[in-house]
């Protein structure tokens, strides 16, 4: 279901969640922009009730077939574990933590007075 697809995204990498529900999404879309192309030759005759009708039936198998297929993938191959790649390096788990590492300063290295905007040394 897509809640499930959706929370999973969250669980094998928080950092990275939104970059690929994006990536996700667009591969999702790709599929509805094929898909009436690909059912086109499946329901094209438009003869009688009944070949229409068998028509439409063997595009309903077709997407039942795929729907299974990729719910066997995922029950075989999906994990909820963080995964090693999402893990941000000690580093850059201190430079987020720390947001004010940097502090504002001018051209020769004397630090700004954020209050006023003057330089420190010349208070």
């Amino acid at each position: 279901s897509i809640s499930g697809f959706n929370v999973n995204l969250l669980d094998i990498a928080p950092r990275y969640a939104s970059i690929l529900m994006g990536i996700s999404n667009g591969v999702g879309t790709l599929a509805g922009v094929i898909c009436p192309f690909a059912i086109q030759p499946s329901i094209n005759n438009y003869g009688s009730q009944e070949e229409i009708l068998k028509g439409w039936g063997h595009v309903f198998l077709i997407t039942a077939g795929i729907q299974v297929v990729g719910a066997a993938f995922y029950a075989i191959f999906a994990s909820g574990e963080l995964q090693h790649w999402a893990v941000a390096a000690p580093e850059e788990e201190n430079m987020e933590e720390n947001a004010d590492l940097e502090k504002p300063s001018n051209m020769d290295g004397s630090e700004l007075n954020t209050d006023t905007g003057a330089d420190e040394s010349s208070v």
